[in-house]
């Protein structure tokens, strides 16, 4: 199987606080993995050092490409959809961020395989709607590694199914899925 990313003894500090100590992670082609822990735990923190936007104090992560960020997709909590535009049309701006000019097919088959509404406005859209509309976004360039922050939060049972399924259906696809997970601690 084909490593995606390892990291050896991360250990990282911010003021004097240890936030990530002697922290071992393996990622595998085709894994779903989550990282669940209570907010402050450091989730956002060591996502940060194996995407390369922070440098771990000491400790090193090794990724399967150079190019490794052309090969990722990722879905905030929150995205700043363009509100007053659709699902489509927020679907084409988005795209070319990663340089893509998708057909009108490519499209259709993104907006029928989320079942994004067509006429709907971003912000008018319902929650799930909106999660769906995201993970569609962070999909876009059909990346080996899909980062899925919170991808069920504040929805409702059913919507929660939904977007099981649909991360179910995308690992399916052969593409790795990292999910950050919240937990609740008294």
């Amino acid at each position: 199987m084909e490593k995606l990313i390892e990291a050896s003894s991360i250990f990282k500090s911010f003021k004097k606080r240890i936030i990530l100590e002697n922290i071992d992670f393996s990622l595998f082609r085709g894994e779903i993995l989550a990282i669940v822990g209570p907010n402050g735990a450091g989730k956002t923190t060591f996502l940060s050092i194996l995407l390369g936007i922070l440098k771990p104090d000491s400790g090193s992560v090794k990724l399967w490409s150079k190019d490794y960020k052309s090969e990722i997709g990722v879905h905030l909590q929150s995205t700043a959809f363009l509100g007053d535009h659709t699902g489509r049309e927020n679907l084409i701006v988005f795209s070319a961020l990663y340089n893509l000019k998708p057909e009108k097919d490519t499209i259709d088959y993104i907006m029928a395989k989320y079942k994004l509404p067509e006429k709907t406005k971003a912000c008018d859209m319902s929650a799930g709607e909106q999660k769906k509309l995201s993970i569609a976004i962070a999909n876009i360039n059909n990346p080996r590694l899909l980062i899925l922050d919170e991808p069920s939060s504040n929805l409702d049972p059913k919507e929660r199914y939904n977007i099981k399924n649909l991360i179910v259906e995308l690992s399916k696809q052969n593409i790795t899925i990292l999910l950050l997970l919240m937990i609740y601690m008294k």
